[in-house]
């Protein structure tokens, strides 16, 4: 026969008591005891307090000179055009790539292809057409 839901929830929770009185009456406090001093040992090494002058570091200072007054703008500027430069050259990489494909490989290969199902030349179509419209 299994136990009903209510007196496994009873189980559980009379075992949970029996744990916490076994683990003694100074575990929360030591529990407690370690959280506060693993946090202050955190803080110790991040917070500047009174007037200690703090240790250089590069976080800070490169903090200091992208967010002043004088530098920032120029910097930031300086940061977008190098960016907007390198979108654009970039781009153009790509861009050649695509072009060479199509005008150096395809295009014979598509001009080849005309020729073999007996499609007109262009340039005769184009010398035709200029042909006509000069003797009207």
């Amino acid at each position: 026969m299994q136990p009903t839901t209510q007196s496994k929830q009873e189980l559980i929770l009379s075992t949970a008591n029996t744990l916490r009185w076994d683990l003694g009456e100074g575990f929360r406090d030591a529990l407690m005891e370690s959280i506060y001093a693993d946090a202050a040992r955190i803080t110790d090494g991040s917070v500047v307090v009174g007037t200690e002058k703090p240790l250089f570091d590069l976080d800070r200072t490169i903090d200091r000179l992208v967010t002043s007054r004088w530098l920032g703008f120029p910097i930031m500027f300086l940061l977008l055009a190098g960016v907007f430069w390198a979108t654009v050259e970039g781009a153009n990489v790509p861009s050649n790539m695509i072009a060479s494909l199509l005008i150096d490989t395809f295009h014979p290969l598509l001009k080849g292809f005309a020729s073999g199902i007996g499609a007109t030349d262009s340039e005769r179509t184009q010398l035709e057409l200029s042909g006509s419209s000069a003797s009207r």
